[in-house]
């Protein structure tokens, strides 16, 4: 459910309400999922299995271009 609600507050920053169209283009919005990654995987690491991973070892455990990829379709403008 968070995921959703974060998906759907990202889509509603990213469009211009008045001039139309988005601020960000979908390259512009991929870099900068990139930059924080590492943050999310940080607050991963403490609410995964009450903390039992790090933030290293959950980059092991996933994807990150998969990870990107399921970002970009649940926040790109539909």
């Amino acid at each position: 459910m968070s995921i959703r609600n974060s998906a759907r507050a990202i889509q509603r920053k990213n469009k211009r309400r008045k001039a139309g169209g988005y601020y960000l283009k979908p390259e512009e919005l991929r870099l900068t999922l990139e930059e924080v990654y590492e943050d999310a995987l940080d607050k991963a690491s403490l609410e995964v299995a009450s903390g039992r991973y790090d933030a290293d070892d959950l980059a092991e455990m996933v994807n990150i271009e998969v990870v990107m990829s399921q970002a970009m379709a649940f926040i790109s403008p539909t």
